[in-house]
């Protein structure tokens, strides 16, 4: 509930006052909300508080990665390296642009930086493969997932974006069938119960189907 989350940050602020993390956590549940110039606004308010708050930095990094503009991004890139250079959340959204560009080999370097931390952590293969996903760069993403679902089947974000990929490349059934593994083993994920919904209402509209698209009616 973000509208209940940015309640109890404003209620926070007000009774402890401004702090870096109370701003950014705000801001992000002003993204989530759909409300981007107050998050930009309680972004520069955590900077203001402290310029070397990394999870504000990863944030602003994250945003302009998101929407390509990689050139302002590595302002903040460089600003968190210079604090943590194997900072792994930052290095795996490195490793995203290098992929973006086709800079496999780059990527490939920013990915082993990112697990020089913790070697055997499944997450840095899942923030790629997530990262890559939602900026549609979908048969790059899926040996991530795949990856790190197979390292640790317990994470089943990693298993819940691979089933998010494969829909939206058209591999309907490998899609349901992951989707479904995750609200087996999850009955409470959100995701995964509002996706059983709609494949319910899919089933029941008409399907016209051609060499090159489907459609449901």
């Amino acid at each position: 509930d973000y509208k209940y989350a940015q309640e109890l940050l404003n209620n926070g602020v007000k009774k402890y006052g401004s702090h870096a993390e109370l701003h950014v956590r705000l801001a992000e549940a002003q993204y989530q909300s759909g409300l981007r110039i107050k998050a930009l606004q309680e972004e520069d308010k955590a900077l203001k508080l402290n310029p070397n708050h990394v999870a504000t930095l990863l944030m602003k990094a994250a945003r302009l990665t998101y929407s390509k503009n990689f050139v302002e991004s590595e302002e903040y890139f460089s600003r968190i390296f210079s604090i943590d250079p194997h900072h792994p959340k930052a290095r795996a959204m490195e490793a995203v642009k290098y992929h973006f560009h086709r800079e496999t080999a780059l990527a490939d370097e920013s990915r082993k930086m990112a697990l020089q931390v913790w070697p055997t952590s499944p997450y840095v293969d899942f923030w790629i493969g997530s990262m890559l996903g939602r900026m549609l760069l979908l048969d790059e993403a899926i040996p991530f997932l795949q990856a790190a679902y197979v390292f640790d089947p317990n994470l089943i974000e990693a298993k819940a974006e691979l089933a998010l990929v494969h829909l939206r490349s058209g591999n309907e059934e490998t899609g349901w069938q992951l989707m479904e593994e995750v609200r087996q083993q999850d009955p409470y994920n959100i995701l995964a119960f509002n996706y059983a919904d709609l494949r319910e209402f899919m089933a029941e509209m008409k399907v016209i189907e051609t060499p090159h698209f489907i459609i449901r009616l």
